[in-house]
């Protein structure tokens, strides 16, 4: 009897383990289907906005490190502007507008910065705000500070990458009949942007106070009344690698400037004046294309160390040569 009874017991436990792996056997697929569940479109669109948003603020980036002033004429020779950046397309047309910009605030000039058609995750092109202070017709400097800010953080933007994202139901993305491009765009704003983001944003009204613009999370509204999906680009990002780009043309300058080389002492020297410079077509001519030595100039400072290697100092960088011209 006692035999019966272990032997019905061993035929019970055998059956409930065959059901628990029955049970693992639909409950597991289930589970590791949920898991790996593709993203909702809604998800998707947002990761191609943000890549976008990232390629184009990568663009500017490089852009501003080369620092080419757009011209109008294909004729004209290049003129370049290390730290500044284009001005935003407020026509439409892909191609930045301008060198002292004829607004702020408009399309992303992706033609200029070379880049494709890019579009957010919903089909729309980027937006794009400058601060006018570093507008191709200027020569930003490493201190120069600038007039855009983004709520909550406060902190001083260069530029302003938007992702208008769909139409929203107080917007209308068509142009009336007969409405020239240029214009449909500058006061097409509110019907891509949303809240401060819709701004009209010109000199004087950075000149005066820093122009705010905000994200959804500063704004306390929903996705049905706010879809900008907004990425800063700070000086940070740029600007020390500016400096070094200055810094090191700087260097090249002085190791071929024999006189100026011979009265650098280990002490700091400013930057030779005109009577050392160059012919205009060196780096350091101080004539167009390379006229920014002329602004660079007075924040430059350069030495000979105790092992003669020559030392350039520029605002946020620092560049050392040694006397065959090879990095230190």
């Amino acid at each position: 009897m006692r035999a019966l009874r272990a032997r019905a017991a061993r035929l019970q436990h055998g059956a409930a383990v065959l059901v628990l792996l029955a049970l693992l056997g639909i409950v597991l697929p289930m589970m590791l289907a949920a898991s790996h569940r593709p993203p909702r479109p809604e998800e998707l669109a947002r990761q191609r906005s943000h890549l976008a948003l990232l390629t184009a603020r990568d663009a500017l980036i490089a852009r501003a490190i080369k620092g080419r002033r757009d011209s109008f004429s294909s004729h004209d020779e290049p003129d370049y502007r290390p730290g500044s950046l284009p001005c935003p397309d407020v026509d439409n047309d892909g191609s930045a507008d301008g060198s002292n910009c004829f607004a702020y605030l408009g399309r992303l000039p992706y033609k200029t910065l070379e880049l494709d058609d890019l579009r957010d995750g919903m089909g729309e092109r980027l937006w794009y705000a400058l601060s006018p202070n570093f507008r191709p017709a200027l020569y930003p400097l490493g201190d120069t500070r600038a007039q855009l800010r983004l709520q909550p953080s406060g902190e001083d933007i260069v530029a302003l990458l938007f992702a208008p994202g769909g139409v929203l139901a107080n917007q209308s993305r068509h142009c009336a009949q007969g409405t020239s491009a240029r214009h449909c765009a500058q006061a097409g704003a509110v019907n891509y942007l949303e809240g401060r983001n819709a701004v009209g944003l010109d000199t004087a009204a950075a000149a005066h106070s820093p122009v705010v613009f905000e994200t959804r999370a500063e704004s306390a509204r929903t996705d049905t009344t706010f879809n900008d999906l907004v990425l800063p680009l700070t000086s940070a990002m740029f600007m020390p690698a500016v400096a070094r780009r200055i810094a090191a043309e700087a260097a090249r300058c002085l190791l071929e400037n024999n006189d100026a080389r011979r009265e650098a002492t280990l002490s700091g020297q400013p930057f030779p004046g005109a009577r050392h410079w160059l012919p205009g077509n060196s780096p350091c001519g101080g004539t167009s294309p390379h006229a920014y030595f002329d602004v660079w100039r007075p924040h430059l400072r350069y030495r000979l160390d105790a092992q003669n290697r020559l030392l350039v100092h520029a605002p946020q960088a620092s560049v050392c040569l040694d006397r065959t011209g090879l990095p230190c």
